[in-house]
């Protein structure tokens, strides 16, 4: 049973290394995004997105900048649910892993700690 736990767990692992740095993209290009057109984004207690457009931006080019980031943060919030729901099967997965080998030692720790940055970086 060992043998399946390791083998999910790489699986896992390697679908981390695949979803983080897709995270830390959709971050970046949201940041940039805000960053270069001058919009102000807020997020209110119950998560809906405000956007604040400059008035001397036409309506048409706020109105795109405005999709693209709407679509841009619902892609990061999809990856946040995503990663979320690995890493508690990932921490199943360790749990038995520590239940058969008592010095067992978490591979996820490193990773945890990058989800926990982007995480911080998110904030509007």
């Amino acid at each position: 049973m060992t043998d399946q736990y390791n083998t999910e767990l790489t699986a896992i692992l390697l679908e981390l290394d695949k979803l983080l740095p897709q995270l830390k993209s959709f971050i970046g290009n949201f940041d940039t995004t805000v960053m270069k057109s001058g919009i102000n984004v807020v997020t209110d207690t119950a998560g809906q997105l405000s956007i604040d457009v400059p008035s001397e931006m036409s309506n048409i080019d706020g109105d795109n900048i405005a999709k693209k980031v709407r679509v841009l943060d619902k892609l990061i919030h999809d990856r946040l649910d995503n990663l979320d729901n690995v890493f508690k099967k990932a921490s199943t997965i360790e749990s038995h892993l520590k239940n058969a080998n008592s010095s067992y030692t978490s591979v996820l720790t490193e990773k945890s700690k990058i989800l926990t940055e982007l995480k911080k970086s998110y904030k509007h």
